[in-house]
């Protein structure tokens, strides 16, 4: 468990009941958090898809482990040990030392998830469908939640108030929310009208 971490269904890695319909959780982030630790989450299938189009296998295996004593060459903080898998049609273990597999957080058909595999004899990572019942590793990623505040023109000015407003985006990888808030001063009224979406 302390090179290799544990396996888990896609049900346990998006945190929803074993075996259910239910669809996981999406936060406002966009993001599906799971059993990742606050201010993490699962990474999509264009996640890894942009890991496969950036580095070869050679990079982002670990340094030790792999049955055919590839070691890593570097050049990626994605750095994969073969953990191998659990196969849950036939409940046994299986790869360890020569495969290692990654749950996302996309959801296929009622039994099945996307989950990326790595390994020793492929020369290129393996995205498709799997049972999610089977064990897999996974991933958390770090939010890089960014915030910008503008702020618009001064509209109604009169002789008494004057309305401004602005806009709050919080910028998360690809992902931008917007809220925007208004708020009006008045001369004689010492609780403004606040107009917001």
């Amino acid at each position: 468990v302390n090179t290799f971490g544990l396996l888990y269904s896609w049900y346990s890695a998006v945190d929803v009941p074993e075996g259910s319909a239910t669809l996981p959780n999406i936060e406002a982030s966009g993001h599906v958090r799971g059993i990742c630790p606050t201010g993490w989450y699962l990474p999509t299938i264009d996640q890894y898809n942009a890991v496969n189009a950036n580095y070869t296998l050679n990079q982002i295996n670990s340094e030790n482990y792999w049955i055919n004593g590839a070691a890593s060459t570097g050049g990626s903080i994605f750095e994969v040990y073969p953990a191998g898998l659990y196969n849950a049609s036939d409940k046994s273990f299986y790869n360890l030392m020569g495969e290692s597999y990654f749950w996302t957080s996309s959801a296929g058909a009622t039994i099945i998830a996307l989950a990326c595999s790595i390994q020793y004899g492929c020369p290129q990572m393996i995205i498709d469908n799997f049972n999610k019942g089977n064990g897999y590793s996974i991933r958390c990623v770090k939010n890089d939640m960014h915030y910008s505040i503008y702020t618009n023109p001064v509209t109604d000015l009169s002789e008494n108030t004057a309305t401004l407003n602005g806009t709050i985006s919080a910028a998360v990888g690809s992902v931008t929310l917007t809220a925007n808030r208004g708020f009006c001063y008045s001369k004689t009224n010492t609780m403004p009208t606040v107009r917001g979406v």
